[in-house]
């Protein structure tokens, strides 16, 4: 039975013809499929490009607000002691008093991100900027495992089912090199800035 039904479709006329124009829907769905899977991936590329520059910035930045938000600090500090050196009565070490422990070290880059955080959201602008990416919007997250962590979204416009696709952004994730004084938030209390 099966053998006579393909012997009828290949010996008629225009039986190809029809066959072809039957399928070209499918094909052309399958292509749509596929246009919609390389615009994602596309755009995941470029939020991990995105991502890694405004990590890389972001963390050149807080190597030198950190260092100069200790320097001042510890030199209001110094003054507080006036004429007093380590020893004397009333004395307070600026280190100490500072940095000395875990929670005194996050609540001073916890409290260097506060204050920076307006810098921080146009810097990150900024370098999305420079990778064609201003549309992008994402993340800063201070610190996941000592590194500046940033999350990238990109505007995902699918060629095919655009209700069926419940995100409408694709992300990409970058981190920057490792500090020492990032390491003072632990990952369980991380501080994220919005751009």
């Amino acid at each position: 039975m099966k053998r006579k039904t393909i012997n009828r479709l290949i010996s008629k006329k225009g039986n190809v013809t029809v066959t072809w124009v039957l399928t070209l829907p499918l094909f052309m769905f399958f292509l749509l499929f596929l246009g919609s899977m390389a615009t994602a991936w596309i755009g995941h590329a470029h939020s991990i490009g995105t991502a890694d520059a405004v990590s890389l910035a972001v963390t050149k930045k807080m190597d030198g607000w950190v260092q100069r938000e200790r320097a001042i600090r510890m030199e209001v500090i110094a003054r507080r002691n006036g004429d007093k050196v380590p020893g004397d009565p009333g004395y307070i070490d600026p280190y100490q008093y500072l940095l000395g422990t875990e929670a005194k070290k996050e609540a001073f880059l916890k409290s260097v991100v506060d204050k920076y955080s307006n810098e921080i959201q146009a810097i990150a602008r900024e370098y999305a900027e420079k990778n064609d990416n201003e549309q992008s919007s994402g993340t800063v997250i201070f610190s996941k495992g000592g590194r500046v962590e940033v999350i990238a979204e990109t505007p995902y416009e699918p060629l095919l089912f655009q209700e069926a696709f419940p995100y409408d952004r694709v992300k990409g994730t970058g981190v920057g090199p490792k500090r020492y004084y990032l390491e003072w938030i632990p990952d369980s209390s991380t501080k994220k800035v919005r751009y």
